[in-house]
């Protein structure tokens, strides 16, 4: 029997929660460079300047995108530790138990393959989790430069909200309940 789209979103949140918690961990460990502290710097100082409307956000664009640039590019070893995380919970994990995340777990609820491999969990998580547009990002700030980084950025941010708007959307609208990322790996959400 499918799972319902409230125990899908549950377990979406649950899992998100316990994600960010583990990275924040173990990222939290991870050093940085000194031109990512003065980015980072700078844009805490923007973020107050556009909110005490000192600085209006459309006059910021350019510094923003600056500002992202060089935090995006003294940060990849964080960025990869960060998909590495995902993929292996998201992924290996719930290969590994029979399709369950912790929260699918607390939910009730699994991921069942059409062929039992664990590259469609880690495909599928890929998908649904922007690691993929992440990786794109990376070699992105690596080979690109600032203006052609920014967008490459901005449309790597749209098609990731592009994915969960239209898996959301189909997990709710339609009979079977699949999302776009259960299509496209041949993959249900069923109760346990």
């Amino acid at each position: 029997m499918k799972a319902t789209s409230a125990s899908r979103f549950g377990a979406f949140v649950i899992d998100a929660i316990i994600v960010l918690f583990v990275s924040g961990l173990i990222v939290g460990f991870l050093p940085t460079t000194k031109k990512y502290d003065i980015a980072a710097e700078k844009q805490s100082e923007l973020i107050d300047k556009i909110l005490s409307t000192e600085v209006e956000l459309d006059k910021a664009y350019d510094e923003i995108y600056e500002i992202r640039y060089e935090l995006d590019k003294e940060s990849i070893h964080i960025t990869l530790v960060t998909i590495i995380i995902y993929l292996a919970y998201y992924g290996t994990f719930a290969y590994y138990k029979n399709g369950q995340t912790l929260g699918k777990k607390l939910m009730r609820i699994k991921v069942e393959a059409e062929n039992d491999s664990n590259m469609t969990f880690i495909l599928r998580t890929a998908f649904i989790h922007g690691e993929f547009t992440a990786l794109i990002s990376v070699v992105g700030v690596l080979f690109l430069d600032k203006s052609a980084y920014a967008g490459l950025y901005a449309i790597c941010s749209l098609v990731n909200f592009a994915i969960l708007l239209i898996s959301a959307i189909f997990c709710m609208v339609r009979e079977d309940g699949k999302g776009l990322h259960d299509l496209l790996f041949k993959t249900s959400v069923i109760k346990e």
